[in-house]
């Protein structure tokens, strides 16, 4: 069913904090300021909204038994997404990696040890994006996976680098689900709000996180396909 939102709902400065909980940062508005999406415009945020496609990325996976009931969910709606993985969690999650495989959806790499590129040399970030390369399959095409730098932290030089070698992938709809303090009802509501055609949508299919994640996913896929919309991966 459609939800509605209230006007003051659509103003970013004007998301509610929960009492007690801590202040959002400047990164931290339910659609990527314009600010970021200007200044880096190599970067994708957003894709063609011709096809009324929204795309739903998952990061910091794969985690037992979170990530399989994501994907359930996926399949019960005929959605598809992408997986920004990290290495050292699919050390321990091969299989998981190839049921997203298998199911049609997409795997990006999301470095190996979830580094920040700005507090990490150039030449240390670059090799642990290889070391989880080597874990994860290319693309059809055999060129490298798309990539994401955690925490959305990615130096001039570095960012320079990779994007000559394949996709670089951020967001322009921030679902929040990483905040200990947002319920998957507020998550639901503030993806459903905030999308538009072509919208990258960041959820976190994480140990600490998922379980908000796996809970508002459903009410977000029902809402959105009931307006029209489909879920595709990135390839």
């Amino acid at each position: 069913m459609k939800r509605s939102f209230s006007k003051a709902d659509s103003v970013p400065s004007k998301v509610a904090v929960p009492h007690g909980a801590s202040e959002l940062g400047w990164f931290e508005t339910p659609r990527t300021r314009w600010q970021l999406r200007i200044g880096l415009p190599l970067i994708r945020w957003r894709f063609s909204g011709a096809q009324r496609a929204i795309y739903l990325t998952f990061d910091d996976g794969p985690t037992p038994g979170i990530t399989d009931r994501i994907l359930d969910i996926l399949q019960a709606f005929g959605a598809k997404a992408t997986f920004f993985c990290l290495g050292e969690s699919v050390a321990h999650g091969a299989k998981q990696v190839d049921r997203m495989i298998s199911m049609g959806h997409t795997v990006g790499n999301h470095t190996f040890s979830h580094l920040s590129g700005w507090r990490t040399s150039f030449r240390h970030y670059l090799a642990d994006i290889e070391r989880c390369d080597q874990l994860l399959p290319k693309t059809r095409d055999g060129r490298l996976c798309a990539f994401r730098p955690p925490f959305g932290q990615l130096g001039i030089l570095q960012g320079i680098h990779l994007i000559a070698q394949r996709k670089v992938v951020m967001w322009d709809v921030n679902s929040m689900d990483y905040r200990a303090d947002q319920s998957p009802k507020s998550i639901a509501n503030r993806v459903c709000q905030w999308v538009r055609p072509g919208s990258i949508v960041l959820h976190h299919d994480s140990p600490e996180t998922g379980h908000r994640t796996m809970e508002a996913l459903p009410e977000i896929l029902e809402n959105l396909q009931s307006r029209g919309f489909n879920f595709q991966a990135i390839r």
